[in-house]
């Protein structure tokens, strides 16, 4: 849901976009920001941005990346579907709705309730987000779950969904805090995603509806935790294209290691993060419970419980270093896709700039390719022209460049959850031309805005 706990910055309003301004000024002229080197002789651009309309009462869209199935995906849609992550009005906290749109001429999008699937959310936690027991409860999708991807499983008929998706426990005992304890869990669909398994009390969940990577330390039974800690923001990938072994689904997501020394049984500690991306994968094999492995060091060798991870992208940079151009930044909100005129597999992704004092002071999108999801031989990173920002924390900003007083904390960046896509293509696939749907606003709370724009990959001239 979002991407780090953060702290506050103690200067004024003015002050703080004067700084930030400065900031990627500065970038731009040190950095090469200006006319960023292409990978690979690739050239990647974004077009002007558009808001996108939908319904009243979403307004936490999009707190997880977006998942747009083209028309012929599900049961004969003609519409372009969205699963996104949202609450309505009939719920105060965020889940899966299902919005549906057909691009007017002008590529305007406008979403409504896709026909068929209601008006409310499909999937949902356990609890509301800020509700307690007053004894501990481990439900490992207690306060939130919210899909970061919507997969079709082709080893089952059709019909038959995946998601991947953010299931979040924020409670220790009858206390709540913002920080919380997170896993990626896992969910099927067998009527096209119309009805999903309801929640089941328990640490692990039932045989439909399960934590597929979680973090070697449990969460606290009493102690309230004072940063994020777990495996988090999930975007998943079928990669339909080297089915040799047989076909996986790879989820790239976050590792945040938690509070410093926390131990769990047998003195148990997470490792310390690095500021960089993760992938696990596993193995689809028609209606089985599916076993994820974790990347770690050269290889998908650690179990998705409790193993360890190592970064995918600039993992011999130092932590906090895989953000070419940045001082030190954080990498975010992976997304895979498989671009068919190049032939090459996409990671995309928002990196966090750091100052001097570990405060984040700006963010943009940056891509990286790869000719192998077994063998994770991501390139370089390059950031992607057009998308440098500033990044305004809680008391700072205005309007919907802000974390407003209900927001829990966060921050605000006009481009989280930066979720590709391209019209002429398959579910997961892109071409030389599509669109970027993602977030403007404050990643803890609201006001936000759900926008798109559209984007170009091709070679180099």
């Amino acid at each position: 849901m979002r991407h780090l706990t953060r702290g506050r910055l103690s200067v004024t309003r003015i002050l703080s976009v004067l700084m930030a301004a400065a900031a990627i000024a500065a970038y731009a002229l040190t950095d090469g920001f200006s006319s960023p080197t292409p990978a690979a002789g690739i050239a990647f651009t974004v077009g002007p941005e558009m808001i996108v309309a939908h319904p009243p009462g979403l307004d936490t869209l999009a707190d997880e990346h977006t998942t747009i199935l083209p028309p012929g995906t599900l049961d004969s849609n003609s519409e372009y579907v969205f699963f996104a992550a949202s609450r309505t009005t009939q719920a105060t906290s965020t889940g899966a709705v299902v919005l549906q749109s057909t691009p007017a001429a002008s590529s305007v999008w406008t979403l409504l309730f896709a026909a068929g699937y209601g008006t409310k959310e499909v999937l949902f936690s356990l609890n509301p987000f800020t509700k307690c027991n007053t004894t501990f409860d481990p439900t490992f999708d207690f306060n939130y779950a919210a899909p970061g991807s919507v997969l079709r499983d082709p080893t089952l008929p059709p019909g038959n969904l995946l998601m991947l998706y953010e299931a979040e426990n924020h409670c220790a005992g009858a206390t709540y805090g913002f920080p919380f304890y997170v896993t990626v869990g896992l969910v099927r669909s067998s009527n096209f995603g119309k009805t999903w398994p309801a929640p089941v009390d328990g640490e692990f969940g039932s045989s439909t509806r399960y934590p597929v990577l979680k973090v070697p330390v449990p969460q606290p039974a009493t102690q309230p935790l004072t940063q994020a800690m777990g495996n988090a923001i999930p975007s998943a990938f079928v990669d339909d294209v080297n089915t040799s072994g047989g076909t996986y689904v790879y989820v790239t997501y976050l590792y945040y290691a938690g509070p410093v020394g926390l131990q769990g049984p047998g003195g148990v500690t997470n490792p310390r993060a690095d500021g960089k991306v993760r992938v696990a994968r596993a193995l689809l094999n028609g209606n089985n419970k599916l076993t994820f492995m974790k990347w770690y060091h050269g290889g998908f060798t650690q179990p998705g419980i409790a193993g360890l991870e190592t970064a995918v992208i600039s993992p011999s940079t130092p932590p906090l270093g895989g953000c070419p151009g940045f001082q030190s930044g954080f990498q975010v909100q992976g997304q895979i896709t498989y671009n068919d005129p190049l032939k090459l597999y996409v990671m995309t992704f928002t990196c966090i700039s750091l100052n001097s004092t570990y405060q984040q002071v700006a963010a943009a999108w940056f891509y990286s390719t790869a000719t192998s999801l077994a063998l994770e031989d991501w390139s370089a990173p390059v950031m992607i022209p057009g998308t440098l920002g500033p990044v305004y924390l809680k008391g700072t900003g205005s309007g919907v460049d802000s974390c407003g007083p209900k927001s829990g904390g966060g921050a605000a960046f006009n481009g989280w959850y930066p979720s590709f896509m391209s019209a002429a293509a398959p579910a997961g696939h892109t071409s030389v031309h599509g669109y970027a749907f993602y977030m403007e606003g404050c990643d803890g709370g609201i006001p936000r805005l759900f926008k798109a724009r559209p984007f170009t990959i091709d070679r180099h001239p």
